[in-house]
């Protein structure tokens, strides 16, 4: 039974040993550029949830429904005046769903 034990915890999946920590994710911090909205900390809520930032950006572009830009310092440029409130939701249902 032991060496069996032993055996089981050298070959199991390290992430279901692990202990879980819940992690705190920024809110956006948006930036209002005449006609321009910035999300400063695009790069930040990325270390946080570690994604890709073209898979990310994507699925925001997809659930916006907006003509937006990924910035060279991972800041994402909006067209138009993007409320925040909505911008918390769609990260909300990210994280649920990734």
């Amino acid at each position: 039974y032991e060496n069996n034990l032993k055996r089981l915890i050298k070959f199991a999946n390290p992430v279901i040993l692990k202990k879980e920590t819940k992690k705190s994710i920024p809110p956006p911090e948006l930036e209002k550029v005449k006609p321009y909205t910035i999300w400063v900390n695009f790069n930040d809520f990325l270390n946080v949830i570690n994604r890709p930032d073209k898979i990310v950006f994507d699925y925001f572009k997809n659930e916006l429904r907006e003509e937006m830009n990924l910035l060279g310092d991972n800041k994402i440029r909006f067209r138009r005046d993007v409320d925040g409130h909505k911008l918390q939701e769609i990260i909300k249902k990210y994280v649920k769903k990734y």
